[in-house]
């Protein structure tokens, strides 16, 4: 059995201050004590831009390509030569006139090894102008059968696909997948821009508040290596608990990954090992509150009477190996069997 050392960098990036976010996700880097090697480091969709541009023309100078790196690429491929890691970290890219929403990965030679074009895009990539990807792919690292899912890949297709179609991971399962990347910019359950209920100034008013909440931990950085389990967990209600995960994010992952979990209600039962690694942004944009919670999560195989109505963490063939809060900025490192 294979292990593999992971470390996920929730980030909070400021929109237009790409430089102050690298600066930030390099201190963090830096608390990690020095016996914690990393194998692979992930990092959030849009990691160092932020993510709610309006439009195209506000997007365009933070393009990369692949054949020309730009900060965010080069800032991978220098951190997994400095830390002898694989990196994967979410950026916008430009291929000729076509805009994309990927995702790099880079070995610990600061070689690219795969890139991926984000398939199922969400409201905020059709305004800034992105294209749809080509479908979901599979690589490997270091011999480990491996795919990616930026944020949106994992709902339905545009939101109109069956809900129970599972996409992304139908695909996972079907090519035998092993270890699941999602960069995320997901939002939290409660985010004023999905309260339908509010006005424009009322979603930003709120907005401006739970943006007041997360200034006053800013610099409190999470770093989560001690090895916990979430086995049991409350429903929080108050966005006040920063430093606590978003259950409800969490567990509607979980069922969008319902082929892996093992369950009364399927014909069939998954009888291996898949390791989920879910690294979302935190913060706030606009009127957009964003989840962090970033999670390792691993779908085992166990067996069992499990009930009808556990599709969520206490699942039995499910483990969180950790997860971070919803609005704090920090590091979950776990070593993991595969």
């Amino acid at each position: 059995m294979s292990k593999l050392r992971v470390a996920l960098l929730q980030l909070n990036p400021v929109i237009h201050k790409l430089e102050e976010n690298i600066h930030r996700a390099d201190t963090i880097l830096s608390k990690l004590p020095s016996n914690k090697p990393i194998d692979l480091l992930v990092l959030p969709e849009f990691a160092f831009t932020g993510y709610k541009f309006p439009d195209a023309q506000t997007l365009s100078p933070y393009l990369e390509k692949t054949s020309k790196p730009g900060p965010s690429i080069s800032w991978a491929q220098e951190t997994s030569q400095r830390l002898n890691c694989f990196t994967v970290l979410g950026y916008p890219e430009s291929q000729g006139q076509t805009t994309f929403n990927s995702a790099i990965v880079i070995n610990p030679n600061g070689e690219i090894i795969h890139n991926y074009n984000k398939s199922f895009l969400y409201d905020a990539d059709d305004q800034f102008g992105a294209s749809e990807g080509e479908g979901f792919k599979t690589f490997e690292i270091n011999g480990i059968k491996a795919s990616i899912g930026i944020c949106m890949d994992l709902n339905p297709y545009k939101f109109k696909a069956p809900f129970n179609k599972f996409e992304f991971s139908s695909h996972c399962l079907e090519n035998d997948v092993k270890l699941v990347i999602c960069p995320m910019a997901w939002l939290h359950s409660k985010s004023p821009s999905i309260n339908e209920e509010l006005s424009k100034d009322e979603k930003l008013k709120l907005a401006g508040k739970f943006k007041a909440q997360i200034e006053e931990i800013k610099g409190e950085y999470q770093i989560d290596t001690n090895g916990d389990k979430i086995e049991n967990f409350e429903e929080l209600k108050e966005f006040e608990q920063l430093k606590e995960p978003d259950y409800n994010n969490l567990n509607y992952w979980l069922l969008r990954f319902f082929p892996f979990m093992n369950h009364m209600m399927k014909p069939y039962y998954y009888e291996d090992k898949a390791t989920i690694l879910f690294c979302n942004r935190s913060g706030v944009e606009d009127d957009v509150l964003f989840g962090g919670t970033s999670s390792i999560v691993q779908f085992l195989g166990t067996k069992g009477l499990v009930g009808y109505n556990s599709i969520d963490l206490t699942n039995k063939s499910v483990d969180v190996l950790g997860a971070l809060g919803k609005g704090n900025e920090g590091l979950l490192y776990r070593e993991v069997e595969l």
